[in-house]
């Protein structure tokens, strides 16, 4: 039978440069070895050795450089691949949280249009620093301080994030004098946000009732009010846009024994005793 004759590089010649190599390494050493401790000169043979080994060793010195610079490179590389796809799997989650962000606001839009909010302010709201409390029986008052730069007016909304506060009624120096919502002499125009039923919010005077507990009265009989409603101001009047949540209710009575007239107890959004900080708004331009 023929044989296939061999094909590609002959490595016949490497293997025995890289044994003589070796031997002379060897040699090198053992007569290194046989030399006085104290003697500083290189004998004729290891002079020899030296110079037939030492191209040698240089070059398998660079070459295992070289292995080691490519090992490396594959480590790294493979360490960038597995962050690459790490970062490709947050991008694709960043995407979909994205998505489902911008489906939850326009339906969030579409809720705020069937249930009448509003846009309630023009420009980026001031945070205003609650600075004095004046709660007295029945006149309170509340005084913020705008920050640097920005300036209060007479007529501003005031709320927080969970409702209605006020507005403001007077701007000395720096401060306003914000008219609270649970001054005996407020009222609001509120509409029940489920029955789009409409009266007037007012702080509760009958001493049966909670402190700082409002009521909606104006109602008529047939007014489909129940615990748990939502109230809004409702814009009547003008004095506060439509759409600022003022609270919820928590009971429902009649005035007299066959009236018609409904009232509603409503406890506010807005812990009035523990006020840090209001956001004001403008109302209208």
């Amino acid at each position: 039978m023929l044989r296939r004759p061999r094909s590609g590089f002959d490595t016949r010649p490497i293997v025995a440069l890289v044994l003589l190599a070796l031997v002379l390494t060897i040699w090198q050493h053992r007569a290194r070895g046989s030399t006085t401790a104290g003697s500083s000169n290189m004998s004729a043979p290891e002079r020899l050795a030296a110079a037939v080994v030492w191209p040698v060793q240089n070059l398998f010195a660079s070459g295992s450089r070289v292995l080691e610079g490519i090992g490396t490179g594959l480590g790294q590389y493979r360490r960038l691949a597995d962050e690459n796809k790490r970062l490709r799997a947050e991008k694709e989650e960043l995407t979909a949280q994205k998505l489902r962000l911008t489906e939850a606001y326009f339906e969030n839009q579409h809720l705020k249009k069937l249930l009448g909010y509003t846009e309630r302010a023009s420009g980026n709201p001031i945070v205003a620093e609650v600075v004095s409390i004046n709660y007295g029986l029945s006149r309170k008052r509340l005084t913020i301080k705008a920050p640097p730069g920005r300036k209060l007016e007479v007529g501003n909304i005031v709320r927080t994030e969970a409702g209605l506060v006020g507005r403001i009624s007077d701007t000395p120096p720096k401060r306003g004098y914000v008219f609270p919502l649970i001054d005996a002499e407020h009222a609001v125009a509120g509409v029940v946000q489920r029955s789009r039923d409409q009266g007037m919010v007012r702080v509760a005077a009958q001493p049966e009732y909670l402190p700082d507990m409002l009521v909606m009265d104006k109602l008529m009989g047939r007014a489909d009010i129940r615990v748990g409603d939502v109230i809004l101001t409702s814009g009547m009047g003008e004095v506060y846009p439509a759409g600022i949540p003022i609270g919820t209710v928590v009971g429902t009575r009649r005035s007299s024994s066959g009236s018609m007239d409904l009232t509603a107890i409503i406890r506010p959004f807005v812990d009035f005793d523990h006020l840090s900080y209001v956001l004001v708004e403008r109302h209208g331009k």
